[in-house]
């Protein structure tokens, strides 16, 4: 291992470690950081983070991006969807950075222009 990597992770959405950890250490000769599991711990500190109204996605990726950090991460990675995922990104790191997080943050929002195909 190397110390100078960067420590990359991703919330925990589904089962996509594999794809993640692939990404991570080969696209981006990064080390990887294991996600924590899902806790009741990881929801309630997502949901006490969260804005009240926004979808029970949006407080379990914020508390596992949370959990992530303090497991040692220094880099989060964050996904795009079809639906709102695409832009809980930059929501998700202010409220972070807030907290008093300092992180470096992938948004692969960031990178498409919003077609299916892309």
């Amino acid at each position: 291992m190397d110390i100078g990597k960067k420590k990359v992770s991703f919330p925990m959405v589904g089962n996509y470690n594999s794809v993640i950890r692939y990404f991570v250490e080969c696209g981006l000769d990064a080390q990887f950081i294991m996600p924590p599991k899902m806790t009741r711990r990881t929801m309630e500190i997502g949901s006490r983070y969260s804005p009240d109204y926004v979808c029970a996605p949006f407080k379990s990726t914020l508390g596992s991006m949370i959990d992530a950090l303090e497991a040692g991460a220094d880099t989060l990675v964050m996904t795009m969807g079809l639906c709102r995922l695409g832009y809980y990104g930059e929501l998700q790191e202010q409220i972070i950075r807030d907290m008093g997080y300092d992180f470096e943050m992938i948004n692969l929002a960031e990178y498409t222009t919003g077609k299916n195909r892309d």
